[in-house]
């Protein structure tokens, strides 16, 4: 049975809100900035569809190469004294390959 949130129908609180940032410009440098930037968490308050900004950080963060070496680090696979060397590994390659 849907949630109340997932319903058509659904009003007041319930009620979805459609995306205002939804494959525009926006959205655009959203997911570049994700997928770039030297972050691998995101907090964003405020999305009711999950299909506007907050779809740009998730497909973003998946293309993030940070986000697998921090996770590599949290499990003991690799020291976190080189979260440096990899952040200027991945600076050079982005500088390298546009």
């Amino acid at each position: 049975m849907p949630s109340p949130a997932t319903k058509p129908d659904a009003q007041g609180l319930n009620a979805l809100i459609a995306p205002e940032v939804h494959q525009d410009e926006l959205f655009k440098a959203i997911r570049h900035l994700a997928a770039s930037a030297r972050i691998d968490t995101v907090l964003e308050i405020g999305s009711s569809s999950s299909e506007g900004s907050r779809l740009a950080w998730v497909e973003g963060l998946r293309q993030n190469p940070r986000r697998c070496y921090h996770a590599l680090c949290k499990a003991s696979f690799i020291p976190h004294e080189e979260i440096p060397l990899v952040n200027g590994w991945l600076d050079d390659m982005a500088t390298i390959c546009g």
